[in-house]
């Protein structure tokens, strides 16, 4: 029988590929557990996150729920705004009408009742001169009233 090749198994060689197979196990259960740690890590993070995302969004919708409650509100307060303006407005047209009325009366009875003593006579701009040669004229604004006189009964006793 004729010799074939094979590889050469001494013994070293099966000692050195235990050793090796032993090392390759010990670095790879390392990396296994390096790795696993590292996917707890991310998996850890991601939960976190989610939660996080998670409140904020109930956040987020409280806050919403708020803006529209306050919205609400703001606009009720808004109507009873307009209404009380409404309101304020009619209310100041009636007192000015009552203070017109008012006033009106007061001047009709005025004039009703009272007695004119003077009469004006003439109005307008007269010339004033001051000394002579010494300055120009100046106009000057005037007013000539008659005063009527009656004599009551008390009056006619004191001038007699």
């Amino acid at each position: 029988m004729g010799n074939t090749c094979a590889p050469y198994r001494g013994d070293e060689g099966a000692d050195a590929n235990t050793e090796n197979k032993e090392d390759d196990l010990e670095v790879s259960a390392d990396t296994g557990d390096k790795l696993t740690k590292i996917i707890n890590t991310y998996q850890a993070e991601n939960e976190k996150m989610k939660m996080e995302l998670e409140s904020r969004k109930n956040r987020d919708e409280k806050d919403i729920q708020e803006r529209e409650a306050q919205a609400a509100h703001n606009d009720e307060i808004m109507k009873e705004l307009t209404a009380i303006k409404s309101m304020m407005e009619e209310k100041e047209r009636s007192l000015l009408k009552h203070r017109l009325e008012s006033a009106l009366h007061s001047k009709a009875t005025a004039m009703v009742t009272s007695e004119t003593v003077t009469k004006l006579l003439k109005a307008g701009t007269l010339d004033k001169f001051g000394r002579a040669g010494k300055s120009k004229s100046k106009e000057k604004w005037v007013e000539i009233h008659f005063h009527c006189a009656k004599i009551t009964p008390e009056e006619s006793a004191k001038v007699s």
